[in-house]
C-alpha cells in the first residue's frame, strides 16, 4: 500500500549549496589563490641551486601610491574580505585541526609552505565541510521522516556524537567569542557568531533526529503505535521490481490481521513462512505495507490471493490494498535482518493478544 512520497534530499542539497556559495564568493580572488597555490607547490620542489642571498645592508625606497593605485589597493582589501565567507560556512572544520594545534609546540594549525592560514582555509574547508553538511542534511531528513513515522535514513551513533559535539562546541563558542576576544576591526565578529549559532542548531537537529528515531523504534516495538495506518481492502501481487525492506509492520490492527492470516495459512502446506513488512518499491519514492510469503514450491500460488482477499475485505473497508510478494531465497535472507515472521509452518512465531 502506498504510504509516503520521496523525502527531500537535504544530504545532497546542503553540501552543494555551500560549495556554490563558496565558489561565488571566491571567484573574484581566483588569480590570487591560484598564484599562491603555485608558489606553495614550487616551495616543495627540490632546488638544485640555493637562493641568492641578499646583502646585509640594503637601502629600501618607499614610493607613495598614486590615487589610482590607492583605489586599486582598497578594492583588493575589500575583495579579501570574501575569504571569511567559506570559513564561517564551514566552521566545524576547525575541530579537525584541533588535535594538531594542541600537540604542536607552536600551537598553530598546519599550513602548507608559502600559504597563509586564510588562503589554506578557503581552499580546504569547503571540501572538508562537505562531510559535516552531509551529516546535517541526514539529521534533518531523519527528523522529518520520524514525524511521518518513518525511520529513514537511520542516523548512526557516529553522526550523533558529531552532532552533539558541534552543538556543544559551537554554542559555547558563540557565547564566549564576543566576551573574551579582543576588539579587531578587520575581524567579522558578527559573521562568526552567526556561523557558530547556525552550526549549533544543525548539530542539535542531528541529535534530535536520532532521539526521535529511537523513540519511534521503541513505540513500534511495543506496538503502542503503527508505522502507518492500515486501511486495506484486497491484496494485489507485486510485479517483479527491486524492493528494499525497511522494517516490520506492527500495531493493534496488524495483530488482528495476523491472527486471521495464521488460521488461513495453517491450511496452506505450500506456505512456509509469512511476514508483514514495510517495503520500498522501485526507485524508493513510495512505501508499501507488504505481505511477504515464502513458499516451498518456489512458485506463486495465485489461488491464495483470492483467500487473502476475503480476509482483507472482511476486516477493512477501503480502496487501498496491501501488496503480496512471494519471496525468493535471497530476498528472505535480506528481509529477516529487519523483520521476523509472524507465521512459520514448523511453528507459529506470533501469538495473538
Amino acid at each position: 500500500m502506498v504510504q509516503e512520497g520521496r523525502l527531500f534530499a537535504f544530504r545532497w542539497l546542503l553540501p552543494s549549496t555551500q560549495l556554490l556559495l563558496c565558489s561565488v564568493a571566491l571567484w573574484p580572488l581566483r588569480p590570487l589563490l591560484i598564484q599562491q597555490v603555485r608558489d606553495s607547490i614550487h616551495a616543495y620542489r627540490v632546488r638544485t641551486n640555493p637562493p641568492l642571498s641578499l646583502p646585509e645592508k640594503q637601502q629600501q625606497l618607499v614610493v607613495p601610491l598614486s590615487p589610482r593605485e590607492q583605489l586599486d589597493f582598497e578594492t583588493f582589501e575589500r575583495l579579501q574580505g570574501r575569504e571569511w565567507i567559506p570559513q564561517t560556512l564551514n566552521l566545524p572544520c576547525m575541530l579537525v585541526q584541533l588535535p594538531y594545534v594542541i600537540l604542536n609546540q607552536s600551537k598553530q594549525e598546519w599550513v602548507p609552505r608559502h600559504l597563509n592560514f586564510r588562503t589554506w582555509r578557503v581552499i580546504s574547508w569547503p571540501l572538508l565541510g562537505i562531510l559535516f553538511w552531509w551529516i546535517a542534511g541526514r539529521g534533518i531528513e531523519g527528523l522529518i521522516a520520524a514525524r511521518r513515522r518513518l525511520i529513514r535514513p537511520k542516523i548512526t551513533w557516529i553522526e550523533t556524537v558529531v552532532g552533539a559535539a558541534l552543538c556543544g562546541f559551537c554554542a559555547v563558542a558563540a557565547v564566549c567569542m564576543p566576551l573574551f576576544t579582543g576588539r579587531d576591526e578587520t575581524f567579522p565578529m558578527k559573521l562568526f557568531v552567526a556561523g557558530f549559532v547556525m552550526w549549533s542548531v544543525l548539530g542539535g537537529l542531528v541529535v534530535a533526529g536520532r532521539v526521535a528515531q529511537s523513540r519511534l523504534r521503541k513505540r513500534l516495538a511495543s506496538g503502542a503505535e503503527q508505522a502507518f495506518p492500515l486501511p486495506i481492502a484486497k491484496p494485489q501481487r507485486l510485479t517483479p521490481q527491486i524492493v528494499r525492506f525497511v522494517g516490520e509492520q506492527d500495531g493493534p490492527a496488524e495483530r488482528d490481521l495476523k491472527a486471521q492470516l495464521v488460521e488461513l495459512l495453517r491450511g496452506e502446506p505450500s506456505v512456509q513462512r509469512a511476514y508483514l513488512a514495510l517495503t520500498e518499491q522501485g526507485d524508493g519514492s513510495t512505501a508499501h505495507v507488504t505481505l511477504c510469503l515464502r513458499c516451498s514450491t518456489n512458485k506463486e500460488d495465485r489461488s491464495l490471493l483470492t483467500k487473502l482477499a476475503q480476509i482483507f475485505g472482511n476486516m477493512f473497508n477501503s480502496r487501498e490494498h496491501p501488496d503480496v510478494r512471494f519471496l525468493r531465497e535471497g530476498e528472505e535472507r535480506e528481509l529477516c535482518s529487519v523483520c521476523t515472521p509472524f507465521y512459520s509452518s514448523e511453528r507459529t512465531s506470533w501469538v495473538a493478544d
